[in-house]
């Protein structure tokens, strides 16, 4: 599933405080918010908490300017010995003279940028596709179409459009905001010809709201998720529910010592039965800020909380991104922090508890912002590796017994390659969408699409 740096949103690195795309805001954005909260306390720490949870919806994983060479890390936060490959991390083109980084194992031919006419700046966040042919992308006021052979422009009704999800050619849901940073909980269906806005209701009290993941089991059943802030400065989570006529707000549960809570992402194998992911922050009995992952579960008649463990403990850790195949098959992804660099996190529900992978991490800083699995044994997730103060696209495939990495190009001149989104039909077809820029965090970037096959 879905899984967002400038004018509109960051990244499912920073979803910037300028509005990076959900999912990578999700990433650089949270970090300058992490760093400035830790001087803070009280009240003044609450409210920039709530302010990171609600603009970014993935906390930052860009901790450090400074290049290593990679390192394998275990479940435990132990730090190996570098890996002795020389590859780039996800087909780049820039590394520092011996800066070693994991083997890059493709599993098939590979990834490959493609043209998205019609939109010359701006990005894309979220992505669906039903077949090879068919494919739905959406960003802020945009969307593009794939019908096989190129993508062409669509017009949906103005709005800050998160995630989308389609059922067929002729039924998609988009959610987001009314507007970047501002406004209330936003929707919008695709009926084969054209977009028409959805009426959205907000939680009593809320000062804004956000919807930033969606996922439809057909035409008439849709649940999306996001966070609402409330006037005393304190977020929560939220869900809403499509039940064919009309959204309903759906009650969700908090943690406890949860200052501010988000869900990113959700995914559903039935109208009773779906998994939503996120993370929330609290503030510890010394000041210091802590982030954990959340994930909640939908029976048909209720959300619950379930136990996600870290990898390490007193560590911050973020599952922005899940994928389920069945009830008791589901992936998340996200990132963890070691102290010193972030890394990429996966974990796997296999109907009962949450265990975490072992993944595979380039040189740098590392996020996976977005997953899809098309079956049990084939996830494809997505996300950046920060290295030498630029933003590589980072790609991982599991095949069943485990992770990596695969290849994936980063466009000409680019500093920031950014994949948000990413949608698979099968274990050899993806289609990962986001945002690249030749001069990082100057005005608004270009769309970024790529394809694999």
């Amino acid at each position: 599933m879905n899984t967002r740096l400038d004018d509109g949103r960051v990244p499912r690195l920073v979803r910037r405080q300028r509005r990076l795309p959900s999912s990578v805001a999700r990433t650089l954005a949270s970090l300058c918010a992490l760093l400035g909260l830790l001087a803070l306390s009280g009240a003044s720490a609450q409210a920039a908490v709530t302010s990171a949870v609600l603009f970014s919806s993935f906390p930052s994983v860009e901790t450090s300017f400074a290049p290593m060479a990679a390192q394998t890390v275990d479940v435990n936060g132990e730090v190996g010995e570098p890996a002795i490959s020389n590859a780039v991390a996800g087909g780049g083109s820039a590394q520092q003279s011996g800066s070693a980084q994991p083997a890059i194992k493709p599993l098939i031919a590979g990834w490959t940028i493609q043209e998205t006419p019609g939109l010359s700046s701006g990005f894309l966040e979220g992505v669906s596709c039903t077949s090879s042919t068919e494919c739905t992308a959406v960003g802020s006021s945009v969307a593009e179409r794939w019908n096989g052979t190129e993508w062409s422009p669509q017009t949906p009704s103005p709005g800050a459009l998160d995630a989308v999800s389609c059922t067929s050619s002729t039924a998609c849901t988009a959610v987001g905001s009314e507007a970047a940073f501002s406004g209330g909980t936003f929707a919008e269906n695709w009926n084969g010809t054209t977009w028409s806005v959805q009426t959205t209701p907000n939680p009593s009290g809320a000062t804004h709201s956000v919807l930033d993941a969606v996922s439809c089991t057909s035409s008439t059943e849709c649940t999306a998720v996001g966070s609402y802030e409330e006037g005393a400065g304190k977020a929560f989570t939220l869900a809403e529910r499509w039940n064919g006529t009309e959204w309903v707000i759906e009650t969700t549960p908090s943690p406890s010592k949860g200052q501010a809570t988000k869900l990113t992402d959700v995914s559903c194998t039935a109208p009773t039965s779906c998994m939503a992911s996120g993370f929330y922050y609290l503030l510890t009995p010394t000041g210091e800020v802590e982030i954990d992952p959340m994930a909640q579960q939908w029976n048909g008649t209720e959300w619950t909380l379930q136990v996600v463990p870290k990898p390490i403990e007193k560590r911050g850790a973020s599952l922005g991104a899940i994928s389920c195949t069945s009830s008791t098959t589901c992936t998340a992804t996200g990132h963890y922090e070691t102290g010193a660099l972030d890394r990429t996190l996966a974990e796997r529900w296999n109907g009962t508890e949450w265990t975490i992978q072992s993944t595979p991490n380039p040189s740098g800083t590392n996020s996976l912002n977005s997953v899809s699995c098309s079956s049990a044994t084939a996830c494809t997730a997505t996300g950046v590796t920060y290295l030498s103060k630029e933003i590589f696209t980072l790609a991982e495939a599991w095949n069943g017994t485990e992770w990596v990495i695969q290849t994936m190009p980063n466009p000409s001149k680019a500093q920031e390659s950014i994949p948000i989104a990413t949608s698979c039909t099968s274990s050899t077809v993806c289609v990962a969408v986001g945002e690249s820029r030749e001069i990082r965090a100057s005005g608004p970037g270009t769309p970024l699409i790529e394809r694999h096959e």
